[in-house]
This record gives C-alpha cells, sequence and structure tokens, in this order.
C-alpha cells in the first residue's frame, strides 16, 4: 500500500519539476521554443516601452536636477 501511495506521489510530482516527458516530439518542442521566443520578445518590447516612456516624460527636466 505505501510503495503504491508513494508512486502516485511521485506522479504527480513529475510535472512541476519541469522535467519533459518522454512524449514530447520534435514538433512540440519546436512550438515551446517558438512561444518562448515570442515572449521574450514581448517582454523585451515592453522593457524598451517603458524606457522610452520615462525618458519622454523626464524631458529636459534632468539637466535641471539639483545634485
Amino acid at each position: 500500500m505505501s510503495g503504491e501511495k508513494k508512486e502516485d506521489q511521485e506522479d504527480r510530482a513529475a510535472p512541476e519539476t519541469g522535467a519533459q516527458p518522454a512524449s514530447w516530439t520534435p514538433e512540440l518542442l519546436a512550438k515551446r521554443r517558438a512561444r518562448a521566443k515570442v515572449m521574450a520578445w514581448a517582454l523585451a518590447a515592453l522593457i524598451a516601452l517603458f524606457f522610452i516612456v520615462t525618458i519622454v516624460r523626464l524631458g529636459g527636466n534632468v539637466a535641471d536636477r539639483v545634485m
């Protein structure tokens, strides 16, 4: 009985560890990589947008600040 429970717990814990299941095909991995690249570009664009908005809002006030 306890051996069965331990196996059930290991099966449930396996996806959380980040291990890749053996059933993933090269096509699925390629799609995953493509989604990761899209998310990376979206994150980079968001960071660039925040940076540009910050610079524009500061404008000429940067030179007038007291140090």
